[in-house]
């Protein structure tokens, strides 16, 4: 049914025009293939758009987070891991610095040797790998380093494109609210980020020690887009799991765009339910049966395969990669015993077989609709470097 749109049908970030949509970049999950998919989709689905021929882009789709020193250093392992596919005309790409210097270099090198398109700059990560080396979430609270990896990321960006403002790569910031209830420091980050030449950020309305617990706090979005100068864009992250929750949070909010997570795992097609809404006002909810789903999944683990094995890597390696798909998109059917068996198979061949043995005819489990995917976890403690 056709519904009034909520303001911003298309905005300009750098020197595109994108739907308000991203995919936020999750580790293991947000990889080549994944991103492949969504696109795919929105080119199956979408009555009005055509991803590969309108000139405003499909959205803002991040790959998984890289290291700024792997990138840096030339790591043909990463590298290989950084790559696109053939129907991204944007690509966008994740870096994690610790360091000012790395994080210069690293942003030097994607801009010189034009390994992508945007930087997004991690510092929302809460995971203890993460933080405790400085990483992530735990920038926020150590000022001084975020802006001064921020500034060398934009400084390098520029050299790299020979001060062609043309050229230059937009970059953009995610970060969450703060450490903990006692720590709030996302206004700060945000001030820090847009005097170091961020065009876009992005806030997970949640505290690192939340972890991905609880429930988020939209009321932060719309306090950020309230402060920060109206031509920086504000994208909203937290709890947002459907295209009804997309709608909601922007009005909420008054956020430029939503920015999607653990709400797409098991569901690459809410990119396309959004870029419908975006582009015709239509507010459709595909809800495939499991038939739909699987042959979704399939093709999933088929460009994983392909995708793998282009690095050199087996189809063992690729499959292993995959599984961790494999309870998202069938949660919620009547799947259990063969979700069992897919996740111990180790070729493709196995996970077909299992697929077999499915009733495909299942409609799609719309009461788990709302329901977070991936690790929920609870509140965790959050880990700093010494004297942080």
């Amino acid at each position: 049914m056709p519904v009034e749109l909520i303001e911003s049908r298309t905005l300009r970030f750098g020197h595109r025009h994108f739907l308000p949509i991203m995919l936020s970049p999750m580790a293991g999950i947000t990889s080549q293939p994944f991103r492949q998919l969504c696109l795919e989709l929105i080119d199956e689905y979408c009555t009005q758009y055509d991803t590969q021929s309108t000139e405003t882009l499909a959205g803002i789709f991040v790959d998984e987070m890289v290291a700024a020193r792997a990138i840096a250093g030339k790591i043909s392992k990463v590298r290989a891991k950084a790559t696109f596919a053939h129907n991204e005309r944007f690509r966008s790409l994740q870096l994690h610095c610790t360091d000012a210097l790395w994080a210069q270099t690293a942003a030097f090198q994607i801009a010189s040797e034009r390994l992508a398109d945007h930087i997004d700059l991690n510092f929302g990560c809460p995971v203890k790998k993460v933080t405790k080396n400085g990483g992530g979430s735990a920038l926020g609270a150590n000022p001084d380093l975020l802006r001064a990896i921020i500034h060398g990321v934009k400084r390098g960006v520029e050299e790299g494109c020979d001060n062609n403002s043309e050229a230059v790569l937009p970059i953009s910031a995610k970060f969450r609210i703060g450490i903990d209830d006692d720590d709030v420091h996302f206004l700060r980050t945000a001030e820090i980020a847009v005097e170091e030449g961020c065009e876009l950020l992005t806030l997970h309305a949640r505290t690192a020690q939340q972890f991905y617990s609880g429930k988020a706090d939209w009321s932060a979005i719309k306090l950020l887009r309230d402060t920060v100068p109206k031509e920086v864009l504000v994208f909203a992250n937290g709890d947002i799991l459907t295209l009804e929750d997309a709608i909601r949070c922007v009005r909420e909010t008054g956020a430029n765009g939503v920015a999607i997570g653990r709400g797409c795992m098991g569901r690459p097609w809410v990119f396309a339910e959004l870029s419908e809404y975006y582009t015709t006002g239509s507010t459709f909810a595909l809800r495939p049966k499991l038939k739909e789903v699987v042959e979704i999944m399939m093709r999933h683990l088929e460009l994983t395969v392909s995708w793998v094995k282009a690095q050199g890597n087996s189809e063992l390696a690729a499959v292993k990669l995959f599984r961790q798909n494999i309870g998202p998109y069938l949660k919620g059917f009547n799947a259990k015993e063969v979700k069992m068996q897919m996740l111990k198979a180790v070729t493709v061949l196995e996970i077909d077989q299992a697929a077999r043995q499915l009733d495909l005819e299942q409609d799609y489990p719309t009461a788990l609709e709302s329901l977070a995917r991936g690790r929920s976890r609870s509140q965790k403690k959050v880990f700093l470097p010494p004297k942080w």
